[in-house]
């Protein structure tokens, strides 16, 4: 023990040379409790991204404090070489959710960096080590995630299985704010959709999928096959009602070019095909929110059309997901389960 105190006693002369030893004691004995408590009660949750993939992290989050875990967000820390920056008001924002953010003290402490002079206490009293959780590449549930009560948790969690149980809590958090007045176009479409029975949206994401990464990825998921039989489901869900297409896209340009190529087919099903071109990138927020006002939605492989489609109120909506959402190691995998939906692969087959 003797030994053991007089370690302890070097060390903090060490850090702290220039205070007294019982203000050292002090000090290092407080700064020391407040890390145990840290890396034993807390979880810190990395957000990253943009809105449909933080809107998965959100939802962990919500469920990790439905089961008494103390949980924290971190906007600022990056991991990995590369990673995008993320708006830290974004999701905030746009859903006026308050975010309980962690401290640096807090980071610093789950992940054992810093070369703060407490960083150098904490490893050298408490020999601490990182206590990074990360998620497989595969977005596979993964329970540790809601079995541990303490680390740095970082991942995409796209897997409803995490949420499970408190769905009505979620979609009481993801409520849209107002369209900005000053947007009539968006105005004026949001009541077009509301009004519209038949109104049903369809998203084709291009943007960043035809990078050649990403390309191999997430590409050959989301094919002419897929969308011509999604639109088939859809109106015959409808008795074969003639259909409202709201498009959606990050390049309607394309999407223009889609329809041209299959325009015969698109007259037999549709009333009317509504190209949506209403918002910026930086409010592309409005597509999400217009998308879930439609009564049916067909998405693509993406976290964007995915929340669209689970914030639908329409109790009979019809939605259509593809089967397979990405690739690695030429092995397809799911995405996100869609409750009530109707999964097609890229022939059109159900699967």
């Amino acid at each position: 023990m003797n030994r053991c105190f007089q370690n302890a006693k070097w060390r903090l002369n060490h850090i702290f040379p220039d205070i007294g030893m019982g203000t050292k004691l002090k000090n290092g004995f407080n700064y020391c409790l407040q890390v145990y408590n840290v890396r034993h009660h807390l979880i810190v949750l990395q957000m990253r991204s943009r809105l449909g993939n933080q809107m998965f992290i959100y939802a962990l989050y919500l469920r990790l404090i439905s089961i008494g875990r103390a949980v924290k967000i971190d906007t600022a820390t990056k991991l990995e070489q590369g990673e995008r920056d993320y708006n830290p008001a974004l999701l905030s924002d746009v859903f006026d959710l308050p975010l309980n953010h962690a401290e640096d003290f807090e980071i610093s402490a789950l992940l054992d960096i810093g070369n703060h002079k407490s960083d150098r206490l904490r490893r050298s009293v408490l020999q601490s080590h990182s206590l990074l959780l990360e998620e497989a590449d595969d977005y596979a549930y993964d329970d540790r995630f809601l079995n541990t009560k303490s680390g740095y948790f970082t991942g995409w969690f796209q897997n409803s299985r995490y949420f499970e149980g408190i769905e009505n809590t979620i979609r009481s958090h993801f409520r849209f704010k107002n369209i900005p007045e000053d947007n009539s176009a968006a105005c004026h479409m949001e009541q077009k959709i509301i009004h519209d029975p038949f109104a049903v949206s369809v998203h084709f994401r291009f943007g960043d999928y035809l990078s050649r990464g990403n390309a191999l990825r997430y590409g050959g998921f989301c094919t002419d096959e897929y969308y011509l039989e999604a639109l088939k489901t859809v109106f015959s869900g409808v008795g074969k009602t003639k259909l409202s297409l709201y498009v959606f896209s990050d390049d309607l340009s394309r999407s223009r070019q889609w329809y041209e190529q299959h325009e015969d087919f698109m007259n037999q099903c549709c009333s009317n095909v509504i190209f949506v071109d209403v918002c910026t990138e930086k409010d592309s927020w409005i597509d999400m929110y217009l998308m879930s006002l439609c009564q049916h939605n067909i998405i693509a492989n993406s976290t964007f059309s995915w929340w669209a489609a689970y914030l639908n109120q329409n109790p009979d909506r019809i939605a259509v997901s593809p089967a397979w959402w990405f690739r690695k190691n030429n092995k397809d995998y799911h995405g996100p389960l869609l409750f009530n939906s109707i999964l097609l692969d890229s022939t059109g087959s159900q699967g």
